[in-house]
């Protein structure tokens, strides 16, 4: 069943990708260097297409994503706006996927690291708005804690610049506290900073264990697992104040 209230972030996120998008439709994005504003803009139009269409063999696999893109390729940012818009409105009416769940969640989570990977190069310094914000990570927060359950790994207490707590674990006494913005927890959960990064952030104990429980979901390359799943290369992005 779709959620009315991720439905309603959805539609809002999709104004502000498309805005950002015109405003510099050729730029590159370095968090997704095999596209430029515009292709950022195709690939969420397409995502919210396959949904409606249910065209989801190869989900969030690279060569699943290129399809969509090139399908696209010759459509102008207005054009794509309204289709994003048409498939939208469709996805709403959709039952849940079986074993997945409702697609508006999938479609917008990836939507969210999108409007943050364009923000990175079209609007340095800004992050979602905060109800997006908070609903994204905490979506990537909750996989990446079935990700250090599953591995065994040791108790963490996620203290939020915002003044939340995440945690995973129950010995709290021997918990290894992280302290990080919501903005960088997001980016780091999905895939957009290295394990070098992750490394230098602000930790009360050794952040080994945690990365190499690793990432889990339909962005993470297939056969990657563990210390694997975060990117080889630094991305360097404004610091969101």
């Amino acid at each position: 069943m779709v959620d009315a209230d991720i439905l309603a972030l959805y539609r809002s996120l999709s104004s502000r990708v498309i805005e950002l998008a015109k405003s510099d439709p050729a730029a590159p994005i370095p968090a997704c260097p095999e596209w430029n504003a515009q292709q950022v803009l195709a690939h969420v139009t397409s995502v919210a297409e396959d949904w409606a269409a249910r065209r989801l063999d190869g989900y969030g696999s690279d060569t699943w994503a290129a399809a969509g893109v090139a399908r696209l390729a010759d459509d102008s940012v207005d054009q794509l706006g309204q289709r994003w818009a048409t498939a939208i409105d469709a996805m709403a009416q959709l039952d849940d996927e079986p074993g997945m769940g409702d697609p508006v969640r999938f479609a917008f989570g990836d939507a969210a690291v999108h409007e943050a990977d364009l923000r990175g190069a079209l609007a340095p310094g800004t992050t979602l708005p905060s109800p997006t914000l908070e609903a994204a990570s905490n979506t990537a927060w909750v996989m990446f804690r079935s990700s250090l359950k599953r591995h065994g790994a040791p108790p963490l207490v996620v203290r939020l610049i915002d003044g939340a707590e995440l945690r995973h674990g129950e010995a709290e006494a021997d918990a290894v506290e992280l302290r990080i913005s919501r903005h960088e927890m997001f980016r780091a959960l999905q895939a957009r900073r290295s394990a070098d990064q992750i490394r230098a952030y602000d930790w009360s104990g050794d952040p080994e264990p945690f990365l190499q429980a690793g990432l889990i979901g339909p962005n993470i390359p297939a056969g990657r697992t563990g210390l694997a799943t975060w990117p080889d290369d630094d991305l360097i992005e404004t610091p969101v104040g």
